[in-house]
């Protein structure tokens, strides 16, 4: 599906009567802080919330591998706000909107058409049960409805990890997460010389989206695109931040941060968080 289809689509007038229909009824809320907001927002965040949102210029970073990885913001602000809401209380619409600026992210940065599908990272087993629904799998069927791509259910999980947020730093984090992915029947037959976008909702190091990414390289595949709706930029002793820059010839190359988590570390978080938006504006597009 072209960029042109896509945005009219997103906008179409059975989408706008759905919309007021909706709102009639429920009413038409902020993502983040709830509030209502017009019938006919496209923003998904009230004006308040809209001003502390700050996405990435440049979305693109890599995992360990050295692959390309896409973010579309910081988990920071009322963007985090509106992915707690989907994550953790059921707010669909979030999902949804999220979905969107992810495969407006894909569009932006790639070619569609060289892909054969859309995976997401299979959820913790106790996790997906105590939300009733997997978020990423949620993100992965719109992405795939937006893009005009087929959702595949290939992955699973291997055996049941802790969350990663109980993680205290990168390193524990993949060594939580190694070999707990792999590829179901329907996978394993399926995979094989073909190309893949592999969604989650939030990347922190990596670790998970890299462990979903050797497996599908075991399987046979051929490319991958990694693919969130956010990036945590603070958290952790350390936080490996890849930035992507031009090396003076022309090319991009990835660099790799290390920071300590100091002892004030809310006032850290948010120069960090600043020093890292004010990189991202002189990266190439």
């Amino acid at each position: 599906m072209n960029r042109e289809r896509f945005k009219v689509s997103l906008s179409s007038p059975l989408s706008r009567v759905l919309k007021f229909f909706s709102f009639c009824f429920f009413g038409n809320r902020c993502i983040a802080c709830r509030s209502l907001i017009s019938v006919f927002s496209d923003i998904g965040f009230c004006d308040k919330c809209e001003k502390s949102v700050k996405v990435f210029d440049d979305k693109r970073f890599s995992n360990e591998e050295g692959e390309l990885m896409l973010a579309t913001a910081p988990y920071f602000s009322a963007w985090r706000k509106s992915l707690i809401h989907f994550k953790f209380h059921g707010a669909r619409e979030a999902g949804e909107y999220h979905a969107k600026r992810i495969a407006e992210n894909i569009m932006s940065y790639t070619d569609i058409s060289e892909y054969d599908g859309i995976l997401c990272v299979p959820a913790i087993v106790s996790l997906e049960r105590k939300r009733r629904y997997n978020q990423a799998e949620v993100l992965a069927r719109n992405v795939a409805d937006f893009l005009d791509l087929p959702f595949c259910d290939y992955m699973e999980k291997k055996k049941d990890i802790k969350s990663q947020t109980t993680c205290k730093n990168s390193a524990e984090r993949f060594k939580n997460v190694r070999g707990a992915y792999g590829l179901n029947e329907e996978g394993i037959k399926n995979v094989s010389g073909k190309s893949f976008i592999l969604i989650d909702d939030i990347t922190t190091t990596g670790a998970t989206l890299s462990e979903c990414g050797k497996a599908l390289r075991a399987g046979g595949v051929r490319n991958i695109l990694y693919a969130t709706a956010a990036k945590t930029v603070i958290g952790g002793d350390f936080l490996p931040l890849r930035l992507p820059i031009e090396n003076g010839k022309g090319d991009i190359v990835f660099l790799k941060k290390r920071w300590k988590k100091p002892e004030n570390f809310e006032k850290a978080a948010r120069r960090r968080l600043n020093k890292t938006l004010l990189q991202s504006r002189f990266l190439r597009k």
